[in-house]
């Protein structure tokens, strides 16, 4: 669902918070910041901005001929 510490600074090389949202920001990533300072990333909109989001397949209604 999140991004664990682990995986926000692997993916913004970034160590200290107020650095990694800069390089969020600057790559496009929505994050919220928590009370506490710490950021809050959800998996799927990186997945999403880098392109590797996975497909849903679309469900389609049956269609009506009258």
């Amino acid at each position: 669902m999140f991004l664990t510490a682990d995986e926000l600074r692997e993916l913004t090389r970034k160590v200290r918070p107020s650095a990694q949202r800069a390089e969020l920001d600057a790559m496009g990533i929505p994050f919220q910041t928590r009370r506490d300072g710490s950021i809050v990333v959800l998996r799927v909109a990186v997945e999403g901005i880098l392109g590797h989001a996975e497909a849903t397949p679309k469900q389609f209604a049956p269609a009506l001929r009258l």
